[in-house]
Formats: C-alpha cells, structure tokens, sequence
C-alpha cells in the first residue's frame, strides 16, 4: 500500500466543514443524450475535350463527360486514377448528379436525349426523347433542380431555336417548354440554387444573358433577368449556399434578388466555399485565388500546377472540395489542380465508453483523412491502441488499450499530422468536473459516466491526492479526507450530473477540493472508484 499525507493544515476539519456547510443545495439531472504540407499536384489526362464534371461525394468518384469519346470517365477522388468508363452515346455533355446519389442524368448532343445511368451498375437504363420540346437536338446542359424535375437545354447557336425543357420523373418522364417559353439557345448552362427555391441559365450570345426560373410553379418561368449587355461570364458561375450572391466567371458578384452588381472579383471560374465566406476563381495565369466573399479582398493564391501546353485554353469548370484541400479543374482534354495534403482528423469514436474490467475494447472512430499520408496510430490517454484498421477515408477501426478509470483523450497520428479529442472515450466509472459562472458566484459541476443501475457515492476531500488501495474496490482512493455528498443505491441512467454552488468566502479562496465517485453492480457488488478530479476554489 501507498500512501502520501495532505497538506499540513492548522484546521483541515473546521476548513472542511465550512466549505460542505456553504453547499445550499445538491442538483441531480439525468444525462442528455450523449499539418497541412504543401500541396501536390493532380493531373488525368482525357481521350478528348471534356465537357462537364460532377463530384460524387458519397461514392468518392468524379464523372467527366467526353463527347468525341462517347464515354463518361469515372475518376477515383483518393489517387486520381480512372477506374471506369461508361459507354454514353452519342456525345454526353452536360451532367448531374439526382438528388438521392442514385442517377447520373447525361444530356445527349446531337440526339435531342438525356440518359439516365445507374451509377450501381454504371449502365445506361433509360433514354427521354425531349427533341421535339427542345426544338433542337443539340442537347447541352442538364440540371436536376428538385427531386425529380430535370431541367434540359440546347445549343443550335445561331443555327436554329431551341427551348428550356423540364422532365418530371414524378409523372412519367413527362416533358414540357417552361421558361416562359422564351428561345435560349446559345450553350446555356445551368446554375444550382442551394435552396432549391430558384434556378439559373446562363446564355453565350454576346453580349451575355442570365435568368432565374422560379421552381414553385410547375410551368417554371422567368422571373428575373439581366439588362441587356450588362453582365458577361454567365455561362460559367456559381450561387452562395443561402441564395443571395451569384459569382461569375467575369469576376462579376450580382444580388441574386435583383442581378444588381454589387462587387467583383479576378476574371475567372469562381466557386464558393461551403459556407459562402470564401470564393476561389480559377484565372488563365494558372492561378487559383482566394477572396474573402464579403470583401472581395484577395486572400491568397497558389499556381494551379497544371500541365504545361493547356494555356490559354478556357478553363471549363472548378470545383473545390468542402474541406478546401482539394482544388480541381477541367480544361481541354485535362482534369488537373491541386491536393493539399491534410493531417488526420479524429472525431466521434464508438463506442464511446467500456466499463473498469472489460479489457480491451474494439472501437470504430469517426473522422477525416485517415487514408491520406502514412498508416495512422493512435492513442487513449497516452495509451498506444492496437489493430488500427483504416476502413476508408472517414472511418477507422482500432482496439483500445486497458487502462484506469477516468476520461481518455483521443490521439490520431502519421506524417502528415495529428489531431486530438478531449475525453472522447471513457473508462467507467469516469468523473468530469467543471466550473461555470452562475448568478451571484459560481458552480461546479460533477458528470459521472457509469453502468445504467450501478448504486453511485460521490466524496470529496479539501487537500493533495492520496494514493489507498482499499479491499474489494477497483483502483486507487484518491481522497485524504472523505465526505459523502450523496449515495444513490441504483440510478437508472448511465449518467448522472451534480451541481454545487462554490462560496464566495476569501477564507476559503486557494483551497484544492478533491473528488472522487465509487459505482457497484450487482450482488455481490462489483466496486470501483472513478478518477480523482481536482480544482482550486477561486
């Protein structure tokens, strides 16, 4: 057995009494439901001219469409490689993603058709013959704006006329001319609302045109556009996550609400970041720079680093991943940019507690990145886990080390970084203290994790920590000086939170206030002792 005194104190047991005196009241509540290295440079070389691209997150692909190849190219988001092509034909063009992932929709050129491909077989399931309301067959664009309502465009130029056309797969494919049936037809590309309220065609003629369809009404009209000639890059532009800015590739920023210019950025394809303070613009200087949205002030630029001989060829599209890490661009026959390599990221690890006398626990942990860099390791309170497994990017499975009782931080680690989760994972019976202000002074506050049913005693001691090992209890006592604050003999959640008022006497101020929680489970009683917290009193 070890042991270590208290502090010497003249009056420990009148200083004591006086601070459990001033403890008015006890609360119970049961528990609420509980290095970034320089960037590399990415590039896929195509068979042909792209077209389009669009990111699917959920399958971490990326699919390009080729025209003079007939194909759509599906490139992986890990290593960049293409793992597949998708025979589409003839000449895909414009492509989206359906809302719930399933559908990859392709605009047919030259056919007056969209495609719909199954993106679990990546096979070619069905073809809509909109010819007819297109009033051209040089398909060009196509736009899932809500679920089921795919808005389709075309391109004769000025070899002809042609229509915006909405399908409705809610009703049979059923095709019809909205826009308030005005002829667009100049390689009109669409813009995606995030809100889903509105939708957005950019046109090509010169000087360029730009106009918002309402999406309340089933005939989708116009219900804004531009004065003409005053805006110029609509054919390529982006819309911020609550509507209200639409950022074109002329640098132009316009107030969605009335397509007043109301700032401007570098000539380029621009995208917002995921919460709209950001914009990033893709320049023909192979720059790709950031501006703070509400500002526009430039906030930094990095080259591009794609391949030498593809300027000044047009930059057809940006996209820009929502961690910001990966910046990507489609130009020519090239998918080219930058990966910023990031540090992995540790999140939510389940489960999120193992009893005293569980041994060795298996745990999946949530977070980012694991997959990028060297094999991550991790630790739990210092603690190395083994069998750490990377499942995929945002996923890891590990088995935790035995350990004390109390709350572990969580460690990932490779050579790229690390990352840190405070009491991410717990040994129970784990004790949480806090202190918080409160009117009049403050509180402290005491959470302690435990088996749902255990009987509970939370104690308390003025003074250093000891070191007792006492029979029949799991772990060591901490407290010279014990005081009992309560004793529940079952509590019936896994949690259970106290709060103290702290007294506002001077007497008291420097004092260290030890405590400590014993649970028990069954008969005969299996005892442990959580952690020892500790804090001074103010």
């Amino acid at each position: 057995m070890r042991d270590r005194t208290a502090r010497d104190d003249p009056q420990p047991m009148i200083r004591t009494l006086a601070f459990c005196a001033a403890l008015a009241w006890v609360a119970i509540s049961s528990p609420a439901q509980i290095l970034v290295v320089p960037p590399e440079p990415v590039s896929v070389t195509l068979s042909a001219t792209a077209q389009d691209f669009v990111h699917d997150a959920a399958r971490e692909l990326f699919y390009v469409s080729v025209p003079d190849s007939d194909e759509v190219v599906v490139i992986s988001s890990h290593d960049y490689s293409i793992v597949d092509t998708i025979t589409v034909s003839p000449r895909p063009s414009g492509l989206d993603l359906s809302h719930d992932g399933s559908t990859l929709f392709v605009a047919l050129n030259q056919a007056g058709r969209v495609a719909y491909v199954d993106l679990t077989t990546r096979t070619v399931t069905d073809t809509i013959d909109i010819g007819t309301e297109l009033g051209h067959s040089a398909t060009w664009d196509i736009l899932e704006a809500r679920p089921d309502w795919i808005l389709v465009s075309a391109n004769p130029g000025s070899a002809g006329f042609a229509y915006i056309v909405l399908i409705r797969r809610d009703i049979g494919n059923a095709a019809t001319r909205v826009a308030s049936n005005r002829i667009i037809r100049a390689a009109p590309r669409f813009h995606r609302d995030p809100t889903a309220a509105f939708a957005y065609v950019g046109e090509g003629f010169s000087p360029n045109s730009l106009y918002k369809l309402d999406l309340s009404a089933a005939t989708v009209p116009i219900v804004l556009e531009d004065n003409h000639g005053a805006v110029s890059g609509s054919q390529r532009a982006d819309v911020s996550h609550d509507g209200s800015r639409i950022a074109l590739s002329s640098g132009q920023i316009l107030d969605t609400a009335t397509f007043a210019q109301v700032g401007t950025v570098t000539v380029g394809v621009s995208q917002y970041n995921a919460d709209s303070s950001k914009i990033f613009a893709m320049t023909q200087s192979d720059l790709l720079t950031v501006f703070d949205a509400a500002t526009q002030a430039a906030l930094g630029s990095e080259p591009m680093a794609c391949a030498p001989g593809t300027w000044p060829l047009n930059v057809i599209d940006l996209w820009v991943d929502p961690t910001e890490s990966v910046a990507l661009a489609m130009l020519g026959n090239t998918v080219c940019g930058l990966t910023t390599l990031v540090g992995p990221v540790v999140g939510e690890v389940m489960p999120s507690r193992a009893r005293f006398d569980a041994g060795p626990v298996a745990l999946t942990v949530h977070g980012n990145f694991f997959d990028l860099g060297g094999a991550p390791s991790l630790t739990f309170g210092g603690l190395p886990a083994s069998n750490v497994q990377v499942v995929n990017r945002t996923t890891l499975t590990c088995v935790a080390p035995v350990d004390e009782t109390g709350p572990k931080d969580v460690v990932i680690t490779n050579n790229l970084g690390s990352d840190q989760q405070v009491a991410a994972f717990h040994r129970t019976p784990s004790m949480v203290t806090t202190l918080e202000p409160v009117l009049g002074g403050q509180q402290v506050t005491y959470r302690i994790l435990m088996t749902q049913s255990d009987a509970v005693g939370l104690y308390l001691s003025l003074g250093d920590p000891v070191a007792v090992l006492l029979p029949g209890i799991s772990g060591e006592f901490c407290l010279p000086q014990a005081h009992q604050m309560l004793v529940v003999p079952s509590w019936p959640f896994d949690a259970l939170t106290i709060s103290l008022p702290i007294p506002t006497n001077p007497v008291l101020s420097g004092l260290r206030i030890l405590g400590q929680a014993v649970t028990a489970t069954g008969i005969p009683a299996t005892a442990a002792l959580s952690n020892c917290t500790s804090f001074y009193l103010p």
